[in-house]
């Protein structure tokens, strides 16, 4: 696991350099990495919108955004996990690029282009980018007031995502048995859905 030095690294990278720049586009084609969110959805989300503020949580990068358009209602937050070998890697208009997150070693290999596993355009033709040779790390998006909020991931089940959570449980609540914790015995998804209702 990335230890906290190298979060908060990277953490500050992108409040250094990659606050208030218009995202035009999102590569979120590695849909292992932005799982549950099927490829688009984080592009759909994003688009339109600037990274407003940038905070640690843990382990975990959180993002906010703007609204679109001018609209004074903050977007989603994005959520970045570096998982054990991630960086971010941030290109300036120029070309210029920094990186922050694991340490860079001097026998590192070069940077290839398809270990970039997530990344955000900007309009002034910067780029951000979540790199992952071991493709560990991990994005998605939260409601807003994650900080205080740390499990509102936006789920498939969310109005926010157009899709549903499997609704059926198997199995029933007892006794967990001796060595277990009592969440062992809690009833646990199938894999069967039904459709969305409207709320």
């Amino acid at each position: 696991m990335p230890e906290l030095p190298e979060v908060e690294t990277a953490r500050s990278l992108i409040a250094g350099r990659a606050l208030h720049r218009t995202i035009v586009g999102v590569d979120d084609a590695d849909t292992y990495v932005t799982r549950p969110h099927t490829p688009g959805q984080l592009r759909d989300a994003l688009v339109g919108r600037e990274l407003t503020a940038v905070m640690r949580r843990g382990k975990t990068i959180w993002a906010g955004t703007s609204g679109v358009d001018g609209d004074p209602a903050p977007g989603p937050d994005l959520g970045i996990h570096l998982g054990m070998s991630g960086r971010i890697v941030i290109t300036a208009p120029g070309g210029e690029a920094a990186e922050g997150g694991g340490p860079r070693r001097r026998d590192a290999q070069p940077r290839k282009r398809e270990w970039d596993r997530f990344t955000i355009e900007f309009a002034d033709g910067g780029r951000l980018a979540l790199f992952d040779k071991r493709r560990l790390g991990r994005v998605r998006l939260a409601r807003g007031r994650s900080r205080s909020r740390p499990g509102s991931w936006i789920s498939p089940g969310s109005p926010e995502s157009g899709t549903c959570w499997p609704t059926r449980r198997s199995g029933r609540p007892g006794s967990p048995r001796p060595g277990r914790s009592a969440a062992s015995a809690r009833p646990r998804w199938t894999g069967s859905t039904r459709p969305c209702r409207p709320r």
